[in-house]
């Protein structure tokens, strides 16, 4: 029996034929958009000159949700940033937490542009987030805006600068990044991979997005916007009856691509300490899933193309070798494909990784990627059934 006979069926052809295209359209249209968001971070990080008498004053919104813990981290880190012009610091206390308030006022003593104002306990019509953002920035003197959250960290002296370099650009919104640590070290199970690849497929999505100029969503652990812009599109009116979407759904409606930047470079990277990362990503993950429906399509449904064509490829390939066997010709055939398309993806997908601090992985990255649809539609379901999403106002 000849095993390297060239003599191929026709539906083997076809078979191959198939899993060729669906590697072109990998390497053609994912590969570009993973590396955008690398590209975009190595141009950040040569472009950190900026005028220091040309910056504008900011007013730095830090919504404190959890602990005090993480506010006597926090604040200091604010106030010792290499930032020219001058900067004040509002804590939304939500539901005026008395440890929060005492560790503000102690810290107070030491920072004068220190404020501090609380979100009312009872409120339960609007989001508590959206509520608390919306008294921190009525409470702010300063037209530019940064938001950050309590339980985050500032590892650099320059991220203010970094962020405030676009607002004396000329824009309106800023959209930073934060990624998520895992102080507890709880996440150690199987499935961490999977949560790390989660993360990072959905950053590269929503980031890969923002940078083309089809703004979608933002974070709101790093997120700069003026007050003007803001009160002239009355705040979160449009989002009233969600709980979340403070920094998606809002975002996608005021940003534009003469108004809206993208700021990646090292040293704007937020860092959120979260005690119980595997929560707190399901949480979000059905959080995010549900507001999705209110956002443009176009950036989930690309990246879903993606998930479907690596599909196709096995699918393709598995057929290739079943309709060309006893001969190897099939056989070698589709592995030297699988190298053409799993060795540029994997190193893609690692330097989007390193760029974003997120978990470097390797191997098993074709098989997440195969994975990750199933893990999106098992939140999708979820979020179906979920009430929590609306607030009561939204759900009469």
């Amino acid at each position: 029996m000849n095993y390297y006979l060239m003599q191929i069926s026709l539906a083997g052809w076809c078979a191959f034929g198939t899993a060729f295209a669906a590697v072109l359209y990998l390497l053609i249209f994912m590969l570009p958009r993973i590396l955008r968001v690398v590209h975009r971070a190595d141009l950040d990080n040569e472009e950190q000159e900026v005028p220091q008498n040309g910056l504008p004053p900011l007013s730095v919104i830090v919504y404190a949700e959890t602990g005090a813990s993480g506010l006597r981290r926090l604040i200091p880190q604010i106030f010792s940033q290499e930032y020219a012009a001058p900067v004040e610091v509002i804590v939304v206390n939500d539901e005026n937490s008395e440890a929060a308030a005492n560790v503000v006022n102690e810290l107070q003593l030491t920072y004068p542009d220190l404020y501090l104002t609380f979100n009312p306990g009872h409120s339960r019509n609007l989001s508590r987030r959206k509520l608390a953002l919306t008294i921190g920035i009525k409470a702010a003197h300063h037209d530019c805006l940064v938001l950050t959250c309590g339980n985050c960290s500032i590892n650099s002296p320059l991220w203010l600068r970094s962020i405030a370099r676009h607002f004396v650009n000329g824009c309106d919104m800023v959209i930073g990044y934060a990624t998520l640590l895992n102080d507890s070290g709880n996440d150690t199970g199987k499935a961490r991979r999977r949560r790390a690849f989660d993360r990072l497929f959905t950053s590269v999505r929503w980031l890969s997005s923002a940078i083309a100029g089809k703004v979608a969503r933002g974070t709101g652990y790093n997120l700069a916007y003026t007050r003007q812009l803001f009160f002239s599109h009355k705040g979160f009116a449009n989002s009233l009856g969600l709980y979340a979407g403070d920094d998606d759904v809002f975002v996608a409606e005021l940003a534009s691509t003469a108004n809206c930047a993208v700021e990646l470079s090292g040293e704007s990277i937020v860092e959120v300490h979260d005690y119980d990362p595997v929560y707190q990503q399901r949480m979000d993950s059905i959080s995010r899933v549900f507001t999705s429906r209110f956002l443009p399509q176009g950036g989930f449904r690309l990246f879903g193309s993606f998930s479907f064509a690596w599909w196709i490829w096995l699918a393709a390939s598995a057929a290739t070798v079943g309709f060309t066997l006893p001969s190897f010709i099939g056989i070698i055939a589709v592995a030297v494909l699988a190298a053409l398309l799993i060795i540029p993806i994997v190193w893609a997908w690692r330097r989007a990784a390193r760029t974003l601090h997120i978990r470097q992985l390797m191997l098993t990255i074709p098989f997440l990627s195969l994975w990750h649809p199933l893990y999106t539609l098992r939140y999708r379901l979820r979020s179906r059934k979920d009430c929590r999403d609306y607030c009561w106002s939204g759900l009469g």
